[in-house]
């Protein structure tokens, strides 16, 4: 289904992107190409789900970054800290 999808040059925000359907999100994105930061609660956990991303499909983009919901300020650091 996703053969014919390429999103090279893109860069995908996964929230809970160390869980559950997060986890699978991400790893089809980078299955497509897509530049993926794994935007978790904590980081320690999100760093061994980006290593099994990059062993599963060999892209390498996938940054970890510290988001929690709870507060606005902690997103606009996010999105100030993340680039295409």
């Amino acid at each position: 289904m996703i053969a014919d999808i390429a999103l090279s040059g893109w860069r995908a925000m996964m929230t809970k992107g160390s869980s559950g359907i997060g986890i699978e999100i991400a790893r089809v994105w980078a299955t497509v190409a897509a530049s993926i930061t794994l935007a978790v609660r904590d980081p320690k956990a999100g760093e061994p789900v980006a290593a099994t991303i990059t062993v599963a499909t060999g892209n390498t983009s996938g940054p970890v970054s510290r988001l929690d919901l709870a507060g606005l300020s902690a997103h606009c650091i996010l999105c100030s800290t993340t680039s295409a």
